[in-house]
C-alpha cells in the first residue's frame, strides 16, 4: 500500500501501511504513536513525526529517506534509519518559534549537499556540557552520525551576549564521523562555530563575530564596516550590530550606519553659492535693451528711470541628485527669498547688496535620513558697462558669505531595534564669483547677450555629536571647495511695448571634486571613517524662460524658471521678482 502526502493531511491516531509512504508535496503529518510502513520516501513538500511538543511521543517505524526538495521534521521518534540526500533538509521541530527535539533510532546520515537546519533561542542557552544544554533544535540519534552537507542556523530571538551560549544540536549514541561541509546564518554577522565531541558524539553551536565587510557593496559601505570591525567586542553598539542584524537587512544597516547624508548636505549647499550668483547676474543682464530688472547704467536709455533699484525675489527650487552607485539618490528642495539693492554711478558702474534667506531641505528615502538647512547668504557686488562696438561690455564682479544652520535626523535599524539620530551643527560658506557680457542688439526688437562667467565657494561644516542611541556619530567639521566655469547666450524679444519674453541657455563645468566627502566616527569609538555623499556633475546644462513686465515707469514683474539639467543632477525652480526704480 502507498500513501502519498499532497496539500495538508494529519493523521492524529496510528498509521498502519504495509508498503511504502511516499509525500511528493504539501504537508503529511503523523501525531499518532506506532505508525509504521516499509519505507518511507520524502521526495518533495514536508513529513512531519510529531507536530509540537504537545505530540512528542508520536513515532513512525521505518527507514526515512528525504530526497532533494524534501523536509523532515517534527518532535516524535524514527524507529528507523534516516537518510538525508543532497538539497534535502532535516529540520528539528516544525515551525519558527518552536524548538523541538527529534530522536533517531536508528543511524543518522546527512549526505554531502543535505541541510541540517536547527533555530536557537537566546534566551535558554547552556553551557558546553550534556547536564546544561541549551534550549532549541536538536536530534538525538541512538546510533551513528554520519556527517556532511551544511548546517543552516535561524536565531528564535535576540543573542544578547555571544560570547557564551552553546546549543547541543546532535547528540549521537554510538559515534560520529565527518563533519559539516559549512555552515549558515539568518544573522548577518555572527557566523556559527561548532565543537566536536569524539569522546561523546556530540555536536555543539556557538556563534562568533564574522567578517563585518562581508556584506558591503560600496565604498561608503566599506568604509563603515572597517570602522565597526574596530569597536571593541564588548560596546554596546557592536553587540547590537551583530546580535540583531539578519542576514537580508545587512546591506541596508551598513547603509544607514555610515552617516551619508551628512556628506549628502554638502552637495546640496554647494549648488547654492552658484545659484545666487546666476540669479544675481540675471537681474543685472540686459539693461541696455531693457529686458533685466534693474535700471540702467547711467547714461543708457532702457525705458525705467532713475540710477536707484531696490528688488525682491520669491523663489522655490527642486533638485535631485540621483546617485552614483556609492550614495544614495537625495532630494534638495525649499523656498527662499532675496532682497537687493543696485546703484547706478557715473561712467558705467554700478553696485549693490543683496541679502537672500533659504529654508533648504535635503531628504534621503533610501536611509530614512531628513536635514534642515537654514541659510542666510549676504553679497556684495559690482561692476562696469563700457560702450564698445555696437554694443556694451559688462564687466561683473561679486562676493559673498553664508551662514547655515543644521537639524539632521536618521533613522538607523538594527534588526528589531530601531534609534531615530538627531544632530544640530551650523557651518559657513565664502563664494565668489566674475562674469563677462556683451549686450547688443541687432533690432529694435530683440536684446543679445553672450556671457563667460567664473566661480568659485567654499563650504565649511562645524563639528556635530548626535544623541538617540549607540549608533551616533561624531563629526570634528569639514571643509569642500569647488570652482566652476560657464559660457552661455541671454536673449531679449520685445513681446509688446512693456513685456519682454528673456530666454537663456549654457553649459557650466566644474574643475574640482567631483563627490564631496566627510570623516566621521562613532561616539562609542572605533576608528575613523570616511564617506561620501552624491556625486556632482563635471558637465551640466542650463536654460532659464522668464517674462519681464514693466508695470509702470519705475515698477517691473519678472516672471523665471530656470532649470540645470545634468547626469547626476537636476534642479527645476520658478521665481517671481518685483523690482522699482527710482
Amino acid at each position: 500500500m502507498k500513501a502519498t502526502g499532497a496539500g495538508q493531511a494529519i493523521f492524529e491516531n496510528q498509521v498502519a501501511i504495509s508498503g511504502a509512504i511516499s509525500v511528493q508535496e504539501g504537508k503529511l503529518t503523523l501525531n499518532g504513536a506506532a505508525n509504521s510502513a516499509a519505507s518511507a520516501l520524502v521526495a518533495g513538500g514536508w513529513l512531519i513525526v510529531g507536530q509540537g511538543a504537545a505530540h512528542s511521543s508520536a513515532s513512525l517505524a521505518a527507514t526515512v529517506t528525504v530526497g532533494q526538495a524534501g523536509v523532515l521534521g517534527g518532535h516524535g521518534t524514527v524507529t528507523g534509519n534516516v537518510n538525508v540526500n543532497a538539497g534535502a533538509v532535516l529540520s528539528p521541530g516544525n515551525a519558527a518559534g518552536d524548538a523541538g527535539t527529534m530522536n533517531v533510532a536508528g543511524d543518522l546520515t546527512l549526505a554531502s549537499g543535505g541541510f541540517y537546519e536547527v533555530e536557537a533561542d537566546p534566551a535558554q542557552s547552556g553551557s558546553l556540557a550534556l547536564s546544561d544544554p541549551g534550549i532549541g533544535d536538536r536530534t538525538v540519534v541512538s546510533g551513528a552520525v554520519n556527517l556532511a552537507g551544511t548546517l543552516r542556523v535561524i536565531m528564535d530571538g535576540v543573542l544578547e551576549d555571544f560570547e557564551g551560549p552553546q546549543w547541543l544540536i546532535i547528540d549521537a549514541g554510538t559515534g560520529l564521523s565527518g563533519s559539516f561541509e559549512g555552515t549558515e546564518s539568518d544573522l548577518a554577522f555572527l557566523a556559527p562555530s561548532l565543537v566536536y565531541d569524539a569522546a561523546n558524539y556530540d555536536v555543539w553551536l556557538t556563534f562568533a563575530p564574522g567578517d563585518i565587510s562581508d556584506y558591503a557593496t560600496t565604498a561608503n559601505q566599506n568604509s563603515v564596516a572597517a570602522a565597526l570591525a574596530s569597536l571593541d567586542n564588548g560596546s554596546s553598539l557592536f553587540k547590537d550590530l551583530v546580535s540583531l542584524t539578519k542576514a537580508d537587512q545587512a546591506q541596508k544597516t551598513l547603509a544607514a550606519l555610515a552617516g551619508e547624508p551628512h556628506a549628502s548636505v554638502i552637495s546640496g549647499l554647494s549648488t547654492m553659492a552658484s545659484s545666487f550668483a546666476d540669479d544675481l547676474s540675471r537681474l543685472v543682464s540686459l539693461r541696455s535693451g531693457a529686458g533685466g530688472i534693474l535700471a540702467p547704467a547711467a547714461g543708457q536709455d532702457g525705458g525705467l528711470s532713475g540710477p536707484n533699484g531696490l528688488w525682491v525675489t520669491i523663489e522655490a527650487s527642486y533638485g535631485r541628485f540621483r546617485g552614483d552607485g556609492n550614495a544614495a539618490p537625495a532630494k534638495f528642495y525649499g523656498p527662499e527669498v532675496s532682497i537687493g539693492y543696485q546703484r547706478d554711478f557715473a561712467g558705467g558702474w554700478f553696485g549693490g547688496l543683496a541679502l537672500r534667506y533659504s529654508d533648504k531641505k535635503l531628504e534621503v528615502d533610501r536611509l530614512n535620513s531628513k536635514l534642515d538647512a537654514d541659510v542666510v547668504m549676504v553679497t556684495l557686488y559690482g561692476g562696469k558697462e563700457i560702450a564698445l562696438g555696437p554694443g556694451t561690455l559688462r564687466l561683473l564682479l561679486g562676493a559673498g558669505v553664508g551662514w547655515h544652520s543644521i537639524e539632521s535626523e536618521r533613522r538607523v535599524t538594527m534588526g528589531v531595534s530601531t534609534q531615530t539620530l538627531k544632530a544640530s551643527y551650523r557651518g559657513e560658506s565664502f563664494f565668489g564669483f566674475f562674469e563677462a557680457a556683451y549686450s547688443f542688439s541687432p533690432s529694435d526688437a530683440v536684446t543679445l547677450e553672450p556671457f563667460v562667467s567664473v566661480g568659485w565657494h567654499t563650504v565649511n561644516l562645524g563639528g556635530f555629536r548626535e544623541v538617540g542611541g549607540n549608533a551616533a556619530l561624531i563629526q570634528s567639521g569639514e571643509r569642500t571647495s569647488r570652482v566652476h566655469g560657464s559660457v552661455g547666450l541671454r536673449s531679449s524679444f520685445r513681446l509688446a511695448q512693456n513685456v519682454f519674453l528673456n530666454l537663456e541657455a549654457g553649459w557650466r563645468h566644474s574643475f574640482s571634486g567631483a563627490a564631496p566627502s566627510t570623516e566621521l566616527r562613532f561616539a562609542e569609538g572605533g576608528n575613523r571613517f570616511t564617506v561620501s555623499g552624491p556625486a556632482m556633475d563635471r558637465d551640466e546644462a542650463f536654460i532659464g524662460v522668464g517674462l519681464a513686465i514693466g508695470l509702470t515707469e519705475k515698477a517691473r514683474l519678472r516672471i523665471d524658471y530656470n532649470g540645470s539639467l545634468g547626469r547626476r543632477y537636476q534642479s527645476h525652480g520658478g521665481a517671481l521678482t518685483f523690482s522699482y526704480n527710482w
